[in-house]
């Protein structure tokens, strides 16, 4: 996505051209519980993928990033990019994307279309 005028898109904003452009792809989307619960769904193969759309802080999804890459997955952000913590902002931006490696490379590229 690129930014406008040299800035970031609002995450609302990125968040409802996401939504418009991939409403219907998905065969269901199941708002539950915790972001570290939705991964360890995920990690146990009960979701096919995790994606969340907001920024998270990094405490709220380390657990779960290890989880997942226990159980053979990976985490990225929005923009496929690896996660890393203990950095000075401890917010994850844009959103995340987690699961099976190849259903996160697809998920990206179904977000990531123009």
């Amino acid at each position: 996505m690129k930014p406008r005028g040299g800035q970031t898109p609002h995450p609302a904003t990125r968040t409802s051209e996401i939504l418009k452009k991939t409403l219907n792809t998905f065969k269901q989307l199941l708002p539950i519980g915790s972001v570290a619960y939705k991964l360890g769904l995920t990690a146990s193969s009960f979701a096919d993928i995790f994606a969340s759309l907001r920024p998270k802080n990094e405490w709220d999804i380390c657990a779960g990033h290890c989880i997942i890459a226990e159980a053979g997955g990976i985490l990225v952000d929005l923009d496929g990019n690896p996660v890393y913590y203990n950095q000075k902002n401890s917010l994850i931006t844009p959103g995340l994307i987690a699961g099976n490696p190849n259903a996160v490379e697809k998920t990206l590229n179904l977000l990531n279309r123009k």
